[in-house]
């Protein structure tokens, strides 16, 4: 679950914003299904072209991102014991997120060889470094290890086509577009007063993408500026669903974060007063 303080940068927050984090995936692959400006290369072939060969993967690859995070359906909320707020998925004990973890690459698993060892290598990068619980996790990695270099090996085998440099570029788009969508679910202006955070920088050897920034408005009425403009349509409109919770008990409500995506301006064709 994403928490996100409302207002964004109040130090003490009256109200909390919680984000599912299947919402935040199913906006993840909103922004890959948008991909394919001019700038980039697209996501494995064209969107339009069905006869491509590895039409198929692309497809799996949508679905991987969209479905990354399937093991939190069903997820009741732990509270902080201290604050009663909501834990944050940063915040998990090991033993749920190993479970939702481990439902999530179930579900992508179902989907096929390529998905579930795009979320299997995830979630697992997120766990190869030794901290303070690394003792808890040993297990959890091996078994996962496993897991990815079985799928790896019977999709590579499956088509002369399938590469090891396409599936870690597969896996490369999959973290990207799970980090812009936290990007805007986590610190990106979408209500009023909400605080202007760094703009985001993604795009590098792994994506084969050039870098690309994300920059937020002055206000949440104003554009994402995203320069180069990587997406198909000349605008993108974003809107996840979020529940406010309020640690006072007064009720919660629903309410949503939305966010309008354009291309960057650039500053040699700005007027002087623009």
């Amino acid at each position: 679950m994403i928490r996100r303080a409302c207002p964004l940068g109040a130090p003490t927050p009256e109200r909390w914003l919680l984000v599912l984090q299947p919402d935040h995936a199913r906006l993840s692959y909103e922004l890959a299904k948008a991909w394919g400006g001019t700038a980039v290369a697209p996501l494995v072939c064209a969107d339009e072209d069905m006869g491509d060969p590895l039409a198929g993967v692309r497809a799996e690859v949508l679905e991987a991102i969209r479905r990354h995070d399937d093991g939190w359906i069903g997820y009741q909320p732990l509270l902080d014991a201290e604050t009663g707020l909501p834990l944050s998925f940063t915040e998990m004990p090991a033993d749920a997120s190993q479970a939702i973890w481990n439902g999530s690459i179930d579900a992508c698993r179902a989907v096929g060889l390529l998905a579930g060892w795009m979320a299997a290598s995830h979630f697992y990068a997120l766990q190869t470094k030794h901290d303070a619980d690394d003792a808890v996790w040993a297990a959890w990695r091996r078994d996962v290890e496993r897991r990815r270099e079985t799928w790896l090996a019977e999709w590579l085998a499956s088509s002369s086509l399938h590469t090891t440099a396409l599936a870690e570029r597969c896996l490369a788009w999959l973290q990207s577009f799970d980090w812009m969508s936290l990007w805007l679910c986590c610190v990106c202006p979408a209500k009023p007063d909400d605080a202007l955070p760094e703009p985001l920088v993604v795009g590098d050897e792994a994506t084969a993408w050039p870098p690309m920034q994300f920059a937020p408005g002055a206000s949440s009425a104003d554009f994402v500026r995203v320069t180069p403009w990587p997406f198909a349509p000349e605008q993108l409109d974003l809107r996840v669903e979020a529940r406010v919770f309020d640690p006072q008990g007064t009720g919660d409500a629903v309410t949503s974060l939305a966010w309008r995506l354009a291309p960057g301006v650039s500053r040699a064709r700005c007027s002087p007063t623009g």
